[in-house]
């Protein structure tokens, strides 16, 4: 209970709400009655467990107004990366410093999709297909670094998706 007020505690502007200092002048792209989604940002590449709050250490929190899901987008117990070149590299086309939104899911991937891999090496963010027993991750293009996980059920592919890139934002200024 009591890591769990640190946590909250931590966000600025929830620890600005608790010292009075907080303003709604603060929330700039929703109304001052709108709902906002706290997405956790890790370190990228990070691993976020499968626990509800990220197993892997918080760097921060941001908040998102309403706006930033579009459509019928449902986002499932999201986590955000800052990009980094080598968190990229599979992936030119997001660019490092933007920030990257990832819906927690372990549904077959849609073709064009940027998906969130767990390797032996952490998080890998790519693009892939899966045959219904191994995960393809493909190259960046002109690359040739293609590579094979096994994934052979829904469990398999589960344990190896971690998740979808579902939003990407210029980190702010």
């Amino acid at each position: 209970m009591l890591r769990a007020a640190g946590e909250l505690l931590a966000d600025p502007e929830l620890a600005a709400f608790t010292a009075g200092r907080w303003r709604e002048a603060a929330m700039t792209d929703a109304a001052p009655s709108a709902l906002r989604l706290r997405v956790p940002v890790i370190a990228a590449g990070a691993d976020p467990g499968d626990a509800l709050h990220p197993e892997c250490e918080v760097l921060r929190v941001l908040s998102l107004g309403p706006g930033t899901a579009r459509g019928s987008e449902a986002w499932r117990r999201p986590f955000a990366y800052v990009l980094t070149a080598a968190a990229t590299r599979r992936v030119p086309d997001l660019r490092p410093g933007h920030v990257a939104i990832v819906s927690r899911t372990t549904a077959a991937p849609a073709p064009d999709a940027v998906l969130a891999v767990r390797t032996h090496s952490g998080i890998t963010l790519t693009r892939g297909v899966w045959n219904g027993t191994e995960l393809l991750m493909l190259p960046a293009p002109g690359a040739a670094d293609f590579r094979v996980l096994d994934a052979k059920d829904p469990d398999g592919l589960a344990r190896r998706l971690r998740g979808v890139v579902v939003r990407v934002l210029q980190e702010p200024a």
